[in-house]
């Protein structure tokens, strides 16, 4: 899912705030005064079909209209043509794999499958470590490059990391321990995730060295005990509404257009197919119900996947109520495919799973069907955006379902926060991506030496007034 907003944006502080952090920053310690700092946003897999893409896209495209004019470093730019709509917001792509030799391009699409400029994405492989290969391979020169950008040079940089810090990345991160350089790494899944690694990202978030983002309260809860609180900060993904939800007559021609059948309620499974999103537990839950609505699966899905969905429908008996599409759903579609659907399915069996589609699903204002787990069961219940379900439990999910099906309605007005949450602070603020955007801008200008320094100075003078 390649999802990349081209948004403005609507006054407010962000629009001086490069010359804000400017102003902040002052002649650094050990670091010649520039008068600015780089900012290098850091996405290898900009050209993949996943949650990758759709958040580097947007992140960039907000910082840039923030007026930070941020680098953002991929492997082999972004999708289609959103390196062109990211340089008119004033953001710099750079590919790395384009000062590649010729000779070298040629062998790196022969043996990762992904020829030079093409998409990285499951489908467009024979073999399934192909992928595996070219995810690793692009992350790892990408990062390389990025460190040595951090190396070079007298001014300060910020690196902002959006690929996840598995060894190999932290074990590149380590080349920039002493060069004047600032490191933000954003995850989407806890530290049980990474294993030994957290032990180094430890080390270096106790030499003030990185910052951890994620985006929930468990999230932050679980990182600030494996690395310390003082390196963990929350920003919690945007969530752009529509004014309205989409009216019968409205969802008929979206279907219409998307050549969908428009007798009944669809419940859809966007992205890449995968066992892991969950494809295999909605259709077990599915057994026994009566055939009253469709199950639709739209999204690359690669040969290897197994079992195969047609199958795994087959066998629950719901064939002929199954929609498969095993293409690619671009960004000018999305708003006619969730128009299309009633209901999104998000029963991702691990509690690391992400999805860039539950931002949709609010902007849209389709109820979800969600796992218990992880960022996306803690989001969908404190947004009130929908019912969720342990996967592993069919008789959990098919009530959750039906309870979605039958009282659609309100679910759909309920997609909104609830104010009593907010009051309640039983998760972050939702923001827009321009205040995400600001949001990290404050976070890079704490990040700044003598916005430390100061920090500190004013922290011991109080102590010492304490005395």
């Amino acid at each position: 899912m390649d999802h990349i907003e081209d948004r403005g944006v609507a006054g407010g502080k962000g629009t001086n705030r490069a010359a804000q952090i400017t102003e902040a920053m002052g002649p650094a310690p050990s670091v010649p005064a520039t008068g600015s700092f780089e900012l290098i946003v850091v996405e290898p897999l900009g050209r993949s079909t996943g949650h990758q893409s759709w958040f580097a896209g947007n992140l960039a495209s907000s910082l840039a209209r923030a007026g930070l004019r941020p680098t953002l470093l991929t492997f082999d730019g972004m999708h289609d043509d959103a390196d062109l709509v990211l340089e008119k917001t004033g953001c710099d792509v750079r590919r790395v794999s384009s000062g590649f030799p010729p000779w070298l391009k040629r062998l790196f699409g022969k043996v990762s499958g992904v020829p030079h400029g093409g998409t990285a994405s499951p489908s467009s492989v024979r073999w399934r470590w192909q992928i595996y290969f070219y995810n690793v391979a692009a992350t790892a020169v990408t990062v390389l490059f990025a460190t040595g950008k951090a190396q070079s040079g007298n001014g300060l940089r910020v690196i902002h990391l959006l690929c996840p810090p598995s060894g190999l990345v932290i074990a590149c991160l380590a080349l920039v321990l002493r060069a004047p350089a600032r490191i933000v790494v954003t995850t989407f899944a806890p530290p049980e995730a990474f294993g030994w690694s957290v032990r180094k990202l430890r080390k270096m978030c106790r030499q003030s060295k990185l910052t951890l983002v994620v985006q929930t309260r468990a999230l932050e809860a679980g990182w600030a005990r494996a690395v310390g609180p003082g390196a963990v900060r929350i920003i919690p993904l945007p969530a752009e509404e529509s004014p309205e939800a989409t009216a019968q007559e409205k969802r008929s021609k979206y279907r219409e257009s998307l050549d969908l059948p428009d007798d009944g309620p669809i419940v859809a499974v966007i992205g890449c197919i995968a066992p892991r999103k969950g494809y295999i537990e909605l259709f077990q839950a599915l057994r026994g119900l009566p055939q009253d609505f469709r199950v639709l699966l739209i999204g690359d899905t690669a040969r290897w996947i197994a079992p195969d969905p047609e199958e795994v429908a087959r066998e629950a008996g719901w064939a002929g109520k199954t929609i498969i599409r095993r293409t690619f759903v671009p960004e000018n579609a999305m708003s006619g495919l969730f128009g299309a659907v009633n209901v999104v399915a998000l029963l991702y069996r691990d509690s690391d799973g992400s999805s860039g589609i539950l931002s949709l699903c609010q902007k849209y204002r389709v109820p979800v069907l969600a796992t218990c787990f992880g960022e996306i069961g803690a989001r969908v219940e404190a947004q009130n955006l929908g019912v969720t379900a342990d996967p592993g439990n069919p008789e959990e999910v098919r009530q959750a379902l039906r309870e979605l099906l039958a009282n659609h309605s309100e679910y759909v007005n309920c997609t909104r926060r609830s104010e009593r949450d907010a009051s309640l602070g039983a998760s972050p603020p939702t923001l827009s991506w321009t205040q995400v955007a600001e949001t990290h801008a404050d976070l890079y200008t704490d990040l700044l030496p003598s916005r430390r320094s100061h920090t500190e100075k004013s922290a011991n003078s109080e102590s010492d007034s304490r005395r």
